[in-house]
């Protein structure tokens, strides 16, 4: 148990990505189990973006900002009861009713905690260049407090709203994160490229989603919002393109993190044609998003960062390569079940399946390291 609570990855990432094979199969195969007042797709939705995506931001933060900044983040003890909150906040939230309150309490201030910890290493360091993801964290918290209040009184316009927020934060966290990784990773895989700086339009297309997304959360000035949006998107496509992640497909991980900022950028141009007037559905934004933006972005940090972490060679194995392809089964069958071919059930229910695989065989073959100290040497 002290190797497992040496650091926020170790206990946070198999318990994210164990509860989004949770969150999919609950609420595809045994919608009943969850009770009011979150329940359905409330309840699904909620916890795909905070109890599997907001999670993993988490334990990725709490790991990397002590690298960033050289100031400790909370382990032991303090990670320890961190955790303790998340758990005891899943299960009260599925099970509902009197638990609640409680549970919806102890949810919002596990990640106001979370953001709080990460703030702080910031500010000891004195390193402003790092506060945007305490502070994007800070504001997944909010958006948590007010999409939990709004389904405990029926509100479920205000908790869409809260939903969009929650869904859009991420984008803006992938667009500091991923500028700073993707590039990185690409260069070790290739070192003979030569990769453009993109920081000034990373922090282009953060203000821009910002400020697209504020206009998507209040509902106001669709047109601008569109405008900014569809600008927002193509500034990280022009990033992707600068990185040139094609050229790293012989390699995995650098590979997935190219498709999911590409997968990203998608999504984003998809709620701007929305917002533009385009008959699309909020589903359609949300699974480009979800399924070929966030889950292939998540799945790759957290490999790279647990076998960088652990000491483990950096290449993956067969394991993680066959969770990969079922990640891309997965979000190939969603988008089909998102189409008015026939068969759209068993799509769901095959797409269900392969994103439970996915998630499982990460968890079988990263948990037992998780409980062992770093190995001597690494990859």
């Amino acid at each position: 148990m002290r190797a497992l609570f040496e650091s926020g990855f170790r206990p946070l990432y198999p318990l994210g990505l164990a509860w989004a094979a949770v969150a999919v199969a609950g609420w595809v195969f045994a919608p009943a189990l969850d009770h009011a007042p979150l329940s359905g797709p409330w309840w699904h939705a909620h916890e795909m973006v905070w109890g599997f995506l907001a999670t993993i931001a988490v334990g990725f933060l709490l790991t990397a900002l002590p690298n960033w900044t050289g100031r400790p983040t909370p382990r032991g003890a303090a990670l320890g009861a961190f955790v303790g909150c998340w758990l005891l906040a899943r299960v009260g939230l599925w099970l509902g009713g009197p638990l609640y309150v409680a549970a919806a309490t102890l949810d919002v201030l596990f990640f106001a905690a979370a953001a709080l910890a990460c703030l702080r290493a910031v500010v000891q360091a004195r390193d402003a260049r790092h506060a945007a993801p305490p502070l994007l964290l800070a504001a997944l918290a909010a958006a948590d407090a007010v999409y939990l209040r709004a389904a405990a009184t029926g509100d479920f316009g205000v908790a869409l709203r809260a939903l969009d927020a929650g869904l859009l934060l991420p984008a803006a966290l992938s667009a500091v994160v991923g500028n700073r990784i993707i590039p990185h990773l690409v260069k070790q895989a290739r070192p003979a490229l030569a990769l453009r700086d993109t920081r000034a339009i990373a922090r282009t297309a953060l203000a821009l989603l910002l400020a697209g997304g504020a206009l998507q959360v209040l509902a106001v000035a669709p047109a601008l919002e569109a405008a900014l949006l569809f600008a927002a998107s193509a500034a990280m496509a022009w990033q992707w393109r600068q990185w040139q992640p094609w050229r790293v497909a012989r390699h995995p991980v650098p590979a997935l993190l190219g498709l999911g900022y590409a997968g990203v950028a998608v999504g984003i141009a998809a709620l701007a044609a929305q917002a533009a007037g385009a008959p699309l559905s909020d589903t359609l934004w949300i699974h480009l998003l979800a399924t070929w933006g966030y889950a292939p972005l998540v799945l790759g940090v957290a490999t790279r960062s647990s076998l960088a972490h652990l000491g483990r060679p950096l290449r993956p194995d067969r394991w993680m390569l066959t969770s990969f392809a079922l990640l891309f089964v997965a979000a190939a069958l969603r988008l089909l079940a998102l189409s008015a071919l026939p068969g759209t059930e068993l799509a769901l229910r095959a797409a269900a399946l392969a994103w439970v695989g996915a998630c499982a065989l990460f968890v079988v073959r990263f948990t037992p390291w998780m409980l062992r100290r770093r190995e001597p040497a690494g990859g």
